[in-house]
């Protein structure tokens, strides 16, 4: 008799502290999964266009012609993150010492406080980290290293890391201030520049032509002006008609034209 009756008794007070436990673990999950939930925005420039960011902690983001950018509504308590599905961007990353600021594409993760650096992730899952100020650690398949200003970091494929000091940090960003720089660039590095920039399709009748060199700066400068400079320092002739444009020359040798 007692003996039943204390097992059933027992049995029910286990039964219902499971079921408290289940109830209140539940009530408890439910701030996280509202957290996790914050709406994720995208943006996606195209040829030919450029944008700027401001992001809900203050920081600012350009983004480069055909780049796509997913990042939160608003950041969390704990981090804010952003993901460089393709592109290039430029990132003025606003102070914050209690969370830090993760770039991610698909090859590398970026971590930083507050900081200045352009981000170019490629079609062959290359990630390109060129720092401005501040510091950036950067986080890869094959190893992990610090960048210090006016310091690149070349993401390979297979997730390896190579570094290049003292690189030209204004050439390699003065696209986000309009300016179009030309360093030491084959033509056909150019042309590819040339049409993400004006929204066009270039094409070159003269193989010979894509190995010629360009050093130049334009700021703000019309497509036109950009060509009639490239005719005057390598000799070419080009036709445009609307969205496309023809290039021919004699093409170079050593970098150099063949025809001036």
């Amino acid at each position: 008799g007692n003996d039943g009756e204390w097992a059933i008794a027992a049995s029910v007070s286990f039964t219902a502290a499971i079921l408290w436990l289940l109830v209140n673990n539940t009530e408890n999950e439910k701030p996280k999964r509202a957290l996790s939930a914050i709406p994720m925005k995208e943006r996606v420039t195209q040829r030919g266009q450029k944008l700027t960011l401001k992001l809900s902690d203050g920081s600012r983001v350009h983004l480069n012609a055909q780049t796509k950018l997913v990042f939160p509504d608003y950041f969390s308590q704990a981090e804010r993150a952003v993901t460089l599905v393709y592109g290039e961007t430029f990132f003025e990353i606003a102070h914050d010492s209690k969370r830090p600021f993760l770039v991610r594409t698909r090859g590398a993760v970026m971590n930083v406080l507050g900081t200045s650096f352009n981000v170019h992730a490629s079609d062959e899952d290359i990630t390109i980290i060129t720092l401005v100020d501040g510091k950036v650690n950067v986080n890869a398949a094959e190893g992990h290293t610090t960048l210090a200003p006016a310091a690149q970091a070349v993401v390979a494929s297979n997730g390896e890391i190579s570094v290049h000091e003292h690189v030209n940090v204004d050439a390699l960003t003065s696209w986000k201030d309009n300016t179009l720089t030309f360093e030491h660039t084959t033509l056909a590095e150019a042309v590819r520049q040339l049409e993400d920039w004006y929204g066009v399709n270039i094409t070159l009748t003269n193989t010979a032509l894509r190995k010629c060199i360009i050093t130049a700066t334009f700021k703000d400068e019309t497509l036109l002006n950009v060509l009639k400079s490239f005719h005057f320092m390598l000799g070419i002739q080009f036709r445009m008609n609307g969205k496309e444009v023809l290039i021919q020359g004699k093409g170079c040798t050593n970098g150099k034209p063949e025809n001036l």
